[in-house]
């Protein structure tokens, strides 16, 4: 086949080459098109349906055919049951009690992880882990950490930190140590500001929500609204003495107590005995309280200059 035969086929070849081209690219267009009408892997990604499957339960509560709306206010009702408050460490006799983390349920997760359940399947919440303010490194070390106050975020740090241990946990009187720690946690005191703790706390009475528990009077035990606010006092009292502030006016009660060493204990009986010290220290100081098991515990943060 001489040069001009062999001119006649190139036009046939390239036209050739041509549509196995077009061939190729429709063929590869079709399998994606395929690819994207396939449904999802149900096992992989399972899909959030709008009411919860035959047969589900949630912790062993029967809770199937409930819609998303439903499930998410029995959740969010369980949730503030399930709840546990971190641990804050603190330092009792000279020895560093631990932190603890808190815990409470994941609201969005668990609520999606229901409506993803297959019928007959018992669903488990979803929880989150609450870390502690004050850990014992923070805490030994003298660390500044962050402390949430009414959504404002305040740093601060440790200047002392004192611990009582109730003897006498009786549901009245810890019920009254309680509202009265309530009253002086997060309180802030600026420089050369006094503290008077009648002031801030107030009288106990019953329509404030104390219980009539023991009492010192006159050297003898008896019984009165608010009785075992002053294991509060004698513990902020020792956290003042630790930090040593400036006390201005502190009572001893009529006989010692069982709960700080004697001579170490501040007695309140408003309006007539009361508890006041000065911020005597170049920075503003907060008040952070807790009830951790049996131990009264209270620290006095100093805070960040800013």
């Amino acid at each position: 086949m001489d040069l001009k035969d062999k001119a006649r086929y190139i036009p046939i070849l390239i036209a050739l080459i041509l549509i196995s081209g077009l061939f190729t690219v429709l063929i590869r267009n079709n399998n994606l098109i395929d690819q994207s009408n396939e449904p999802p892997n149900d096992q992989a990604n399972p899909p959030e349906q709008q009411q919860v499957n035959t047969g589900v339960t949630l912790q062993g509560e029967e809770i199937s055919g409930k819609t998303k709306e439903e499930l998410a206010n029995i959740i969010t009702q369980l949730a503030q049951k399930e709840k546990t408050k971190p641990k804050n460490s603190f330092i009792f006799k000279e020895v560093i009690i631990s932190e603890q983390f808190g815990q409470k349920i994941d609201i969005p997760a668990t609520i999606k992880r229901v409506l993803t359940a297959e019928p007959g399947t018992d669903v488990q919440f979803v929880t989150k882990k609450i870390p502690p303010t004050i850990t014992a490194e923070k805490l030994k070390e003298k660390q500044y950490f962050e402390i949430e106050v009414e959504d404002e975020i305040i740093t601060g740090k440790v200047l002392s930190n004192y611990t009582t241990y109730l003897e006498n946990n009786q549901t009245n009187r810890r019920k009254n140590i309680e509202l009265s720690l309530q009253e002086i946690d997060q309180y802030q005191l600026n420089k050369a500001e006094e503290f008077s703790f009648n002031q801030l706390v107030g009288s106990p009475t019953a329509s404030k929500g104390y219980k009539e528990a023991p009492i010192i009077d006159s050297g003898e035990y008896s019984s009165a609204i608010g009785g075992g606010i002053c294991q509060v006092s004698s513990t902020l009292y020792n956290a003042v003495d630790q930090a040593q502030l400036k006390v201005t006016e502190h009572h001893h009660h009529s006989k010692p107590v069982n709960y700080v060493p004697t001579g170490q204990d501040a007695t309140v009986f408003p309006p007539v005995k009361d508890f006041r010290f000065v911020n005597n220290k170049e920075s503003e100081l907060m008040i952070l309280t807790d009830l951790i098991d049996r131990y009264v515990v209270i620290y006095l943060i100093q805070l960040q200059k800013t």
